[in-house]
């Protein structure tokens, strides 16, 4: 549990996501515990207002 935390916490610091549906780039603290059922890498992105894939991007 604890590598996982270390994880989440890596990631809040360099990189954000980027809707598939929409491309939208949203930073992760804005929706940082709405997963969907599928796994960390399925999300609702805050523009297209649905669960969709999301990737990780690097912050610039």
């Amino acid at each position: 549990m604890s590598i996982k935390l270390f994880i989440i916490f890596k990631f809040d610091e360099e990189h954000n996501y980027q809707c598939r549906e929409c491309l939208y780039v949203y930073d992760i603290f804005e929706n940082k515990f709405n997963y969907g059922l599928r796994g960390s890498s399925y999300r609702k992105c805050p523009k297209f207002g649905k669960y969709s894939y999301a990737k990780y991007v690097r912050k610039n």
